[in-house]
């Protein structure tokens, strides 16, 4: 059974995945990783509402209902930033 065991320890040290300390990123490298997920999942989020309500505002007003439609978008992606963070946060 020792045998059997010790053939599944991968590894230098000789220890199971999970027991080894995962390398972390330190500085720069680390807020740059997390924000590069974050920050653009947010800002492509933010652009195809904005550019939806521009597009949709465009075949309704033309160029003013464009730029009403981006800022109605812009708006409705802030509502919802703020509605989501909200219910994620939760009670206070």
């Amino acid at each position: 059974m020792a045998g059997a065991l010790g053939s599944q320890v991968s590894g230098v040290d000789e220890a199971w995945p999970w027991e080894r300390p995962a390398g972390r990123a330190r500085g720069w490298t680390a807020v740059s990783g997390h924000l590069g997920r974050v920050w653009s999942l947010s800002v492509l989020a933010t652009m195809v509402l904005a550019g939806g309500y521009a597009w949709l505002g465009f075949f309704v007003g033309g160029v003013p209902g464009a730029l009403i439609g981006a800022a109605a978008g812009l708006v409705t992606s802030g509502v919802l930033h703020l509605a989501v963070n909200r219910a994620v946060s939760g009670p206070r």
